[in-house]
């Protein structure tokens, strides 16, 4: 298929010897949100969820909990401060299970 001077092909690839694929990018506690009863990791959208966290005026509750070295789980901070699943979609760039 063709975009322009861009041309989209599907490829299958053999490795000849074990591969890596990342950036190095490494993503701590509180910028994922991990679901152990439903076993999804949702990956966070930082400046999305600072922007909804601003609109609905947690954005001092959120710098505490940043700050707070003995909590990390960005779930329970979301759910104490009643931030329902529902409202993920605007900042969760993506989920695995």
């Amino acid at each position: 298929m063709r975009y322009g001077h861009l041309e989209r092909k599907k490829l299958t690839i053999k490795t000849l010897s074990p591969v890596y694929i990342g950036s190095g990018l490494t993503i701590g506690k509180k910028e994922y949100i991990f679901d152990k009863e439903r076993e999804i990791i949702h990956f966070v959208d930082m400046p999305a969820l600072y922007s909804y966290l601003k609109g609905i005026n947690l954005l001092k509750e959120y710098e505490k909990f940043l700050l707070n070295k003995s909590r990390n789980d960005l779930l329970v901070f979301l759910q104490e401060n009643r931030v329902v699943e529902n409202a993920f979609k605007s900042f969760v760039r993506y989920s695995i299970d």
